[in-house]
């Protein structure tokens, strides 16, 4: 038989408490263990504006001309 603790401590059945309950789950993940499911909030934000959507597009055009010699500072060699 096993010690009996009076100091309120219990011994965990598996060592370890469940995934379930000590895992923080992000938005847009979902936990399953043994047939139980934790899934993350839901994510506020999922769509961009198109406002937001021009300006992405915008640094991206500006990035890759100034990676490939177009418009930035390097040459078409890379130097």
């Amino acid at each position: 038989a096993s010690p009996e603790f009076t100091d309120g401590f219990s011994k965990l059945q598996h060592g370890q408490p469940p995934i379930l309950e000590t895992m923080v789950v992000v938005p847009g993940v979902t936990l399953e263990q043994l047939g139980k499911v934790k899934s993350g909030p839901d994510d506020e934000k999922r769509f961009l504006s198109r406002r937001e959507y021009v300006q992405l597009a915008e640094q991206e055009v500006a990035l890759d001309s100034s990676f490939h010699g177009r418009g930035g500072s390097m040459s078409q060699d890379g130097s």
